[in-house]
């Protein structure tokens, strides 16, 4: 299903990545390499690097991913043989390792570890500085029920860096929260796509961010007797359609 829709990458590095220990790791690496989807996040014990670095149009990208916890592990030392614990001197380290390979763009995912909240906490506001003193060119988060913010920050050298905090769940079961203190909604429902723009001065060899775009989704649950049960519809699409019929 993945694969037919269009899904080539996936982030796996996620709390309950070890639940079913190192044979459900493995198995599901396995399962979506077999379908020509590349893997990040979670590893083999016999891989050597913890980054994947794919040439896009000439431009060499490095794909980093981590989550900043696990949940129902025990043996979190040996669970990180086989997934991407956040921890500040591994992740520069696989940043800088990554830039020696050749990586001119750095992309780098982070599951957070507290979910269902549209807020940005400080401790997402550490972890997206030290990214970008590292040298993380963007940042996409995730574990957030509902979507949380963008914005664009810039590094020590003057140039941009995209931080996405949360994307939403896109595919997801989760019912709607009120957030009481807040006086909000969080819609589990209300999924974001992100599309950057990354360019090469010929001359300087130079790579920068120098676009990013938005496409807000809704998903539609039909129902688990449906052939087709989810649904995902462009929201800005859908409501001028609306419009045109009224």
């Amino acid at each position: 299903g993945m694969k037919k829709v269009g899904i080539n990458f996936v982030n796996t590095a996620t709390p309950n990545s070890y639940i079913q220990g190192a044979p459900g790791v493995v198995n599901t690496k396995a399962a979506l390499e077999k379908n020509e989807i590349t893997v990040v996040g979670t590893k083999l014990q016999q891989d050597k690097k913890d980054y994947i670095i794919k040439n896009i149009r000439n431009i060499p990208f490095a794909f980093l991913a981590y989550t900043e916890g696990l949940e129902n592990t025990k043996n979190i030392e040996e669970a990180s043989e086989y997934i991407n614990i956040a921890e500040e001197e591994k992740i520069r380290n696989d940043i800088k390792a990554a830039k020696e390979e050749g990586a001119e763009f750095i992309v780098v995912n982070m599951y957070w570890e507290k979910g269902k909240d549209t807020s940005v906490t400080s401790k997402q506001q550490k972890w997206v500085d030290m990214l970008i003193d590292a040298g993380a060119n963007v940042i996409l988060g995730n574990n957030s029920s509902g979507i949380q913010k963008m914005e664009m920050k810039e590094n020590s050298e003057g140039e941009p860096v995209l931080v996405v905090y949360s994307l939403g769940s896109f595919l997801s079961q989760n019912e709607i929260v009120m957030n009481k203190k807040k006086r909000g909604t969080i819609d589990p429902n209300v999924e974001l796509l992100v599309q950057f723009d990354v360019e090469k001065e010929i001359a300087s060899g130079k790579v920068s961010l120098v676009k990013v775009t938005y496409t807000p989704l809704y998903l539609v649950d039909n129902g688990e007797n449906e052939k087709e049960r989810y649904e995902l519809f462009e929201i800005k699409e859908t409501l001028k359609k609306a419009e045109k019929q009224e």
